[in-house]
């Protein structure tokens, strides 16, 4: 059967597909949903610099600017994951958690996350000099994205800790007080950091993929399970459902 707690894409595919939402059963000590998400973050930092060390090597690189770009995409997108790390060692996300793979499941999961690298190669490979109004574009939508993703995940995950006798009350203050998925709105910005390095639209479409098929339908499904507090209609009148209201 479905479970409610399962990313809309899981559902999804067990009900038309028949393919297993959950199952304990372990692929190389991978049983959790979380797993997956953070052995693709750990493994960004060195993949890409292996990407960039490769293309310096293999004297393909057009210069000093080139090399400009990958470091900084490097420096952007390797401390991104390893904050990722940090933070799902002090303040996990309990859905990523609740969420067992089977084999089967770590195979497409891992495989759609590892569409990241080819925008990776795509960056890394660019060889138009570097704007500087582009490299100021990229790391102020990461810097900005991150505060988003992680401070708002700190905040929800010490929220509930502290609210002992309701560990699911609705958040409406700080980061939710505007935009009922602050969190998703960091990460949306932090890529389209990345993407601003990008010798094309590739990057852009590849993550856009993830926002409409992942993110839309569990923020859609987010609101439909929010809906039983009394006091959502409130909030969500003078909320966003991912960009701010003013």
């Amino acid at each position: 059967a479905a479970l409610p707690e399962a990313p809309f894409m899981f559902n999804l595919a067990h009900k038309y597909f028949n393919f297993p939402v959950v199952n304990a059963t372990s692929l190389f000590g991978v049983t959790a949903l979380s797993h997956v998400v953070n052995l693709h973050k750990a493994l960004c930092l060195p993949v890409i610099a292996a990407m960039l060390a490769y293309h310096a090597h293999a004297g393909a690189s057009s210069g000093t600017q080139q090399l400009l770009r990958g470091a900084i995409y490097l420096a952007l997108h390797g401390s991104y994951g390893l904050c990722w790390l940090m933070k799902s060692a002090c303040f996990p996300d309990e859905g990523f958690q609740r969420v067992g793979l089977s084999p089967c499941w770590f195979v497409v999961c891992f495989g759609a996350a590892a569409l990241h690298w080819f925008s990776s190669y795509l960056i890394v490979t660019n060889t138009a000099p570097l704007n500087p109004l582009v490299a100021f574009s990229a790391v102020a939508l990461c810097m900005i994205g991150c505060f988003l993703l992680y401070v708002s995940d700190c905040q929800k995950y010490y929220t509930r800790k502290c609210s002992a006798g309701n560990k699911q009350a609705l958040i409406t203050s700080g980061l939710f007080a505007r935009t009922r998925n602050p969190n998703y709105l960091g990460e949306m910005l932090v890529y389209c950091g990345f993407a601003c390095l990008a010798p094309n639209l590739v990057p852009l479409l590849i993550d856009a993929c993830f926002w409409l098929f992942l993110f839309v339908p569990n923020m859609l499904a987010k609101d439909k399970s929010l809906a039983r507090y009394p006091a959502f209609s409130t909030y969500k009148s003078h909320s966003g459902l991912l960009l701010p209201r003013l």
